[in-house]
């Protein structure tokens, strides 16, 4: 039976982390989610099967595939058509996606259709082997294809940053890895809620695709093309990536107030960051957030550089900080 919290267009409700990455989905006009299930984000597969009704009415095409990479593969097949995809599967899946990722990142994204679609890999991460064979950082693997990388770190990120990985996905020309850990996927919180938006291209209306129009140029990468493609990521499509992330002011730093921290940073002062963006990384943005922060002010917090997952649920919203976005970098 249908949950009527994915048809919800407003106010406000609780959810876990699966059901957020596909409430996520429902809201940013993705026409396929494809992938295989693996701890922690296996409910995903379960979410979609009792929710099918809802998918059928906003042209949301769910799937489980055989493999990984058939996932993976399955995204080639929508931007083809010029539709946003979403794969799904968990870090030791990400080996076995990493081929077709790699070449599907190469390739344009310019649908036959004349659309762009967005192409986000959500990977689930267990950090601690809680709930998988290994530990799981799915970041330098994703670095070495090449992809951008996002991570949310709250409920309401885990849901609106599946459309927003999806923009910056069509804005770069690249596949763009999301990044999900075991207390957020299987955890959960009370987010704002948006009207669910359908894909304009859909199995409910589809279109007819003229291959011999397909750019093998741009579409194909094989070499020579391999070496042009290759020289856009870096000099073309990385930039973008930081456009986009200083427009929409992904990356925070948590700043605390003196009075609070100020005894702690007598001893160590170091940063903080918020990356919500962790790769391509930008030079110098770690030593200009600092010199902002300072600017104001304002003592960052005295602990310890720790990767992001590591501190998801360090900051309580109830202690006294609050995210300043990056500004002029």
């Amino acid at each position: 039976m249908s949950d009527k919290r994915f048809v919800q267009g407003s106010g406000i409700n609780a959810f876990n982390g699966n059901e957020l990455i596909v409430k996520g989905a429902l809201e940013s006009k993705v026409g396929l989610m494809a992938g295989y299930p693996g701890s922690p984000v296996a409910e995903v597969f379960t979410i979609l099967e009792e929710n099918a009704e809802i998918l059928r009415e906003c042209g949301l095409w769910g799937e489980m595939t055989n493999d990984e990479s058939q996932g993976a593969a399955a995204l080639n097949g929508a931007l083809d058509v010029g539709v946003n995809a979403v794969a799904v599967m968990k870090s030791v899946g990400l080996n076995v996606a990493a081929d077709p990722i790699n070449i599907i990142n190469y390739a344009d994204k310019l649908g036959l259709s004349g659309k762009r679609g967005g192409a986000l890999v959500v990977c689930g991460d267990d950090p601690h082997a809680s709930s998988t064979q290994v530990a799981g950082d799915s970041r330098q693997l994703m670095q070495h294809l090449k992809m951008a990388i996002i991570e949310p770190s709250t409920p309401q990120e885990v849901k609106d940053w599946i459309g927003e990985g999806l923009r910056l996905s069509q804005y770069s020309n690249l596949v763009v890895g999301y990044l999900i850990t075991t207390y957020l996927a299987e955890g959960g919180g009370s987010v704002i809620l948006s009207e669910n938006q359908p894909s304009e291209i859909t199995f409910k209306n589809p279109i007819t695709l003229d291959i011999s129009k397909v750019d093998i140029k741009r579409r194909v990468s094989i070499p020579p093309n391999t070496w042009d493609l290759e020289k856009e990521i870096v000099r073309d499509r990385f930039p973008k990536v930081h456009e986009y992330v200083r427009e929409v002011k992904l990356d925070k730093i948590l700043v605390i107030k003196e009075s609070r921290e100020h005894h702690r940073c007598r001893r160590e002062e170091s940063s903080n960051r918020e990356p919500g963006q962790d790769y391509p990384r930008r030079l110098g943005a770690r030593r200009k957030a600092l010199q902002h922060a300072k600017s104001l002010g304002q003592v960052l917090s005295s602990r310890r550089w720790i990767p992001r997952r590591e501190r998801t649920h360090a900051v309580k919203p109830n202690r006294e900080s609050w995210k300043l976005a990056l500004g002029d970098r």
